[in-house]
């Protein structure tokens, strides 16, 4: 039996898929996620594609962090004299 790893996408960890069906489901002990076992030809991306939901949460992420940052700026900010 051969070799033949693949890496979760989430969580970087690796898997031999050597004599498992393509299109089994399994799932990963570093994440939990469920993942499926592609076909031996097929490439796998290694990224997890980039959607608008996780989009909008890194958009409002930097805009806690600034608001934040100008809500501590102003707190410390020394008194006028």
């Amino acid at each position: 039996m051969s070799l033949r790893l693949v890496r979760c996408p989430y969580c970087a960890r690796r898997f031999n898929i050597a004599g498992i069906e393509p299109g089994t489901r399994l799932r990963c002990g570093g994440c939990t996620a469920v993942l499926t076992v592609p076909a031996a030809g097929a490439s796998a991306s290694s990224r997890p594609r980039l959607t608008r939901s996780l989009i909008f949460q890194t958009a409002g992420g930097v805009a806690a962090g600034l608001v934040a940052a100008v809500a501590l700026w102003m707190a410390l900010r020394p008194a006028p004299a």
